[in-house]
């Protein structure tokens, strides 16, 4: 928290309200993404959720890119949101097809094997962007403000990248859920 209110000049308050808003737009996209779309449209489903988080990011890489000590969270509310909303149509529907398929007698171990890949690909993210991150950051350590704002905009930059990859494997996933 230290870091986003030192880097940005916003208050702890401030800090967690530019937050707040991703999972609550995760969890409203996740089940219209999960329940309504992707029995209608597979797994276009998913890629149109890749989309919609490459626009949040975009927007964030933007926004913190011209940040300035006086950016208040509401300039990151429409990224923050759009993110959300990606998120939440790319993993509940990507979860739903790839496992509805699993035999019953091997649900525990489809699950299991997605959880874990799910949590790998998290770690290797979290490993690749702070690589980043942090050497950027520690290039500006005498200027805050313009040192988070860079290395923040770089590594969502770096994160598109990574979903322009993940939208083109994306096709490898079944068209179609077994409901729909």
């Amino acid at each position: 928290m230290q870091l986003l209110q030192s880097g940005l000049g916003m208050a702890p308050l401030e800090a967690g309200m530019t937050i707040l808003p991703w999972p609550i737009a995760t969890t409203v996209a996740a089940g219209l993404g999960a329940a309504v779309l992707l029995p209608r449209l597979g797994r276009l489903t998913v890629q149109l959720g890749l989309v919609v988080l490459a626009g949040g990011f975009g927007h964030l890489a933007l926004t913190a890119s011209t940040a300035t000590p006086d950016t208040g969270w509401l300039a990151f509310l429409p990224g923050v949101v759009v993110g959300g909303a990606g998120m939440g149509l790319t993993v509940a529907p990507l979860a739903q097809l790839t496992l509805e398929n699993v035999p019953a007698e091997h649900a525990g171990s489809g699950s299991g094997l997605f959880n874990t890949v799910a949590q790998v690909a998290a770690s290797a993210g979290v490993a690749v962007i702070g690589t980043i991150f942090f050497p950027l950051l520690a290039e500006h350590s005498g200027e805050a403000t313009r040192g988070y704002g860079t290395a923040f905009s770089v590594t969502i930059w770096v994160s598109l990248a990574l979903l322009a990859l993940t939208i083109a494997v994306s096709f490898l996933l079944p068209r179609r859920s077994a409901t729909g």
